[in-house]
Formats: structure tokens, sequence, C-alpha cells
């Protein structure tokens, strides 16, 4: 891991190069060995490809930036993507997203909100 580091950032200097290895292999390390199997690499780089999906997904819904998803931005985001469907139960749908993943009460839906929500519905689990 850290030939690797200093492979990619070789302006580095060794001592934040071999902390930044040690954790990155406490994240990925599931079962605490101290080493780092393929299935565990590729069970992070899901999860991390997860996270990036993610991400993108919520900035096409999120269409003024302010980091919450409304129920008119969820409304207008379904339209988009069900163009020939009811209005109504386009709205409908975007009002009961809103509800179930609302956790803060103010009627729009924060990243994290977005990830539970998934994560409840048997999605993928991502960290914001």
């Amino acid at each position: 891991m850290l030939a690797f580091l200093q492979q990619q950032y070789p302006s580095a200097d060794a001592a934040n190069l071999q902390l930044a290895a040690l954790e990155i292999i406490r994240q990925v390390d599931v079962r605490g060995d101290g080493r780092l199997s393929p299935d565990e690499v590729a069970w992070h780089l899901g999860k991390l490809e997860s996270w990036v999906r993610l991400r993108r997904q919520f900035a096409l819904v999120d269409t003024n930036k302010d980091g919450l998803i409304s129920k008119e931005e969820a409304h207008s985001f379904l339209q988009r993507q069900y163009p020939n469907a009811d209005f109504e139960l386009l709205e409908q749908m975007a009002k009961e997203c809103i509800r179930l993943g609302d956790v803060t009460g103010d009627n729009r839906l924060s990243r994290q909100e977005v990830s539970d929500l998934i994560a409840e519905s048997g999605g993928p689990i991502v960290a914001s």
C-alpha cells in the first residue's frame, strides 16, 4: 500500500504516506487481520462505487444545489424520468419518498437521508 501511495504522490513525505496507508488498511480491513484480501478490496470498491453513483444521482435531482432534495425537485426529476406518466401520480410518489426518508422533519432529503432510505429498501448502504 505504501509503495502504491508513494508512486501516486511522489512529493508527499514518507511519514504522511505511512499514516495514510495505515488508515486505508484500517478502513478496508473488515476481518481485522492487518492485511487486505481481494474480497475486502472488492467489497470496499463496490461501496465506493455506490457512493459515487449516489452523489451523481443526488446532483441530478438537487437542481438548486443546496444539498437537499425538496418535494418539487423530486417531482421534477420523476417527470424527466417518466415523461408519459400521470402528473398527479408522480407528485404523490415524490411526496411519499420525502415522507419516508425525511428524518429531520424539514420536508427535504439530505444525501444521508437518501442513503439511509436506499439501505432500508434493500439497496446498497452508502455513507455520505
